[in-house]
């Protein structure tokens, strides 16, 4: 199932630079409570929220629907993250990751976490896969009530075929 995250005062997602709410997918989450589940994160409903179960770090693994984008922003609202890690993957499968973001969130006692990040274009990239890792929190428990993504999404040229009266590209050579 994929989800839409609203921003912008639009859905989807847009391509050709501009600047948009991302098309995502939240792949899975390492902890799980039937209760609150981990698509009320993208719900759109700030009363909703994904709960961790007690133990820290805990994690949630989003892509972008087999797309490279270029992220310009994150937007979380939370309540009890004390220490949040935000990791990038360019790689087509969910594997080598790099610091995007590590912030410790000020305590809010019963009130919500609403942040917004700036993320450096030069970790924000070609990026495919997003980890979120709540490494700590203020209370047993942390809640993530919205995730949403802001940037662009990477425009890739398809290479063109080769035709009876071309021949292969010249990359290929040709065979005397």
């Amino acid at each position: 199932q994929f989800l839409y995250f609203i921003g912008g005062g639009g859905w989807g997602r847009t391509a050709g630079g501009v600047m948009s709410a991302l098309k995502t997918e939240v792949i899975l989450a390492t902890s799980s409570d039937e209760r609150h589940p981990f698509t009320n994160m993208t719900d759109g409903d700030e009363k909703t929220f994904w709960c961790t179960t007690g133990m820290y770090p805990q994690e949630v693994l989003v892509g972008f629907q087999g797309d490279s984008v270029n992220l310009s922003k994150l937007k979380t609202v939370t309540h009890s993250v004390k220490r949040l890690v935000v990791k990038s993957s360019c790689e087509t499968q969910p594997i080598k990751f790099k610091v995007v973001l590590d912030v410790e969130l000020g305590e809010k006692g019963s009130s919500l976490q609403s942040e917004t990040f700036q993320i450096n274009n030069t970790v924000g990239s070609g990026v495919r896969f997003v980890k979120l890792i709540v490494q700590s929190g203020w209370e047993d428990f942390s809640t993530i009530h919205s995730l949403s993504f802001d940037g662009t999404v990477e425009t890739v040229e398809p290479a063109p075929k080769p035709s009876a009266t071309t021949g292969p590209p010249a990359a290929l050579g040709t065979k005397d």
